[in-house]
């Protein structure tokens, strides 16, 4: 039985591992492209190693090229793996290249994931998964975009990038890649954090660090057990971790530019592709457009350039942006799904007004608050939810800790009341923002990482002399080791992961069309099914296809 384990334990982490080499030289290959046209590259991007990011840099190009790829062809073709493996060939440009086994790397690229693993035992389906994630990726899969593709159900007009980088890993008929692509951001996390607490001996990261290291750790105890808003093993198919951590990164890099006064055109190029892949994978990111503007703003005072060359510099981006908006108004008639004053009411299978429903069940689900209703019943309501509960209070908790460890051990630093003043109006914006479309602690994690960060980024030098350094890779170490919980451990030593696809019970609509009955709305990855019943789709075959509703 212990070879049996270990022999799956062993495939599992062979292909982990071999996702991240994939991405990480995927990534590699695009920050080549953008030295070509003299954006890059540079040893290090706002105060941290560039190789860190390489992986997530892989998935943002990879998702942008799969989104074009598939308005000519479905992403299941064998042309779509020969594009991919040909634009790695161009690592071969630079031979400058080699992989140091050095301490970072080693933590990166094996130490870490190889215990992020572990986080896969006992791990199922999100919901969503299986109610419209692998039914959207499945289409896309099969097909080039469809016109109108919402019209088989309306949850695939969301079509975040997601779908577009999950479909290109179904490895195998289990889905376990898409955990794994989850821990490429987890992992790149925590990357982060080791470098800056323990590894890099200058880094005005370095407090900040050591404060998201607490956190990471204080998620184990408190109230309910734990939960306070860091990071956790998220069920296939979902990818809130992935949005809170791209978040972090965005606003964690525009504090450190604001905070020296300056950033370069490499920089400038990376922040912004953070910002529109936020946005790509999830559309409550918008306020990112915020901090973006800010920073274009540095740069152009900086460097006395115009808007013009300014955008110019960025102009891979704008081609991803306007393609991904295109991709949505192909799928929905809107430019922005499912918000409906964006539709434009251009196409024939297009029913005007119909995104309305959509967008306020959109709004519903997340129990946002009304000015129409009295606050405190409205935060009776939300904290009868005891996820919600759970994570306000250990929270603040937290933040009380933190507050009063701060204080105690350290000195603080100067911070220019311009930068200071506009980061603290963005979190205000944000939890506005928050309270009336979406109060959800796991929509939240960006901007909640990014709060504990921002406390510990004003400090100058502890008060005492501490051996930090070794306390703080104690802490990582632990913190890692239970980022995948105990009962992952526990299914693993046992033997009884399993991770498989629901079967619906189905009903036949017409020739064509099933539907889930029997109390069930999850299509799971039965291409010709829709969990709405009220209506049949009529495909209406030629090179895009287009989606009508027969009613």
């Amino acid at each position: 039985m212990i070879i049996e384990v270990l022999k799956n334990h062993s495939s599992y982490l062979l292909i982990f591992l071999s996702i991240i080499v994939f991405l990480y030289l995927f990534g590699r290959s695009f920050v080549i492209i953008l030295e070509k046209v003299n954006l890059g590259p540079k040893e290090e991007i706002f105060g941290t190693k560039t190789n860190i990011f390489f992986p997530i840099i892989g998935l943002f190009f990879l998702g942008n090229l799969l989104i074009l790829l598939n308005f000519l062809i479905p992403l299941k073709s064998n042309f779509v793996l020969v594009i991919s493996f040909l634009l790695l060939s161009l690592n071969l440009l630079d031979f400058s290249f080699r992989l140091k086994i050095d301490y970072l790397n080693l933590i990166h690229l094996f130490v870490v994931p190889s215990i992020l693993i572990f986080s896969l035992y006992g791990t199922n389906f999100h919901y969503d998964a299986g109610y419209y994630h692998l039914g959207n990726q499945l289409w896309i899969r099969e097909t080039n975009l469809p016109f109108g593709l919402s019209n088989i159900f309306w949850a695939y007009g969301i079509g975040s990038i997601y779908e577009y980088i999950g479909a290109f890993f179904w490895l195998d008929s289990t889905f376990q890649s898409l955990h794994f692509i989850n821990l490429i951001f987890v992992n790149t996390f925590f990357s982060f954090l080791f470098y800056h607490a323990v590894i890099s001996k200058d880094s005005k990261y370095k407090y900040s660090s050591y404060f998201l290291i607490i956190f990471a750790l204080l998620d184990n105890f408190g109230y309910n057990g734990g939960r306070n808003g860091f990071l956790y093993v998220e069920g296939v198919g979902a990818f809130d971790n992935i949005v809170g951590i791209i978040v972090f990164f965005t606003i964690i890099f525009a504090l450190y530019s604001l905070s020296i006064k300056s950033i370069n055109k490499f920089e400038l190029y990376i922040i912004s592709s953070l910002a529109l892949f936020s946005l790509q994978l999830k559309l409550s990111s918008f306020l990112l457009v915020i901090v973006l503007l800010r920073i274009i703003y540095l740069y152009m005072s900086q460097n006395n350039e115009n808007i013009y060359k300014t955008f110019k510099l960025i102009s891979i981006n704008l081609i991803f942006f306007t393609s991904w908006m295109i991709k949505n108004y192909i799928s929905t008639g809107c430019l922005v799904f499912p918000v409906n004053l964006t539709c434009i009411n251009n196409f024939n299978w297009y029913r005007e007004n119909s995104t309305l429903i959509y967008q306020n069940i959109t709004m519903s689900y997340s129990n946002s608050y009304s000015l129409s209703s009295n606050f405190f019943d409205w935060f009776q309501d939300f904290i009868s939810i005891e996820i919600n509960q759970t994570v306000l209070f250990n929270y603040l908790l937290c933040l009380f800790i933190l507050v009063i460890f701060k204080y105690s051990y350290f000195k603080l630093a100067n911070i220019n009341s311009e930068y200071k003043k506009f980061f603290q109006i963005f979190i205000l914006l944000n939890f506005i923002y928050y309270l009336f479309f979406g109060p959800i602690p796991r929509y939240m994690i960006g901007i909640l990482l990014f709060i504990i960060a921002y406390l510990g980024f004003n400090i100058s030098s502890p008060k005492y002399k501490l051996n930090s350094e070794y306390i703080f890779i104690a802490i990582f170490i632990f913190a890692v080791i239970t980022f995948p919980r105990f009962n992952s451990y526990r299914t693993f030593l046992n033997n009884t992961h399993s991770l498989q696809v629901g079967v619906p019970t189905l009903e036949i609509k017409n020739e064509t069309w099933t539907t889930p009955v029997g109390g069930e709305d999850q299509c799971w990855t039965i291409q010709f099914c829709t969990p709405e019943k009220s209506h049949n789709p009529v495909i209406v075959n030629g090179f895009f296809k287009t989606v009508y509703i027969d009613n």
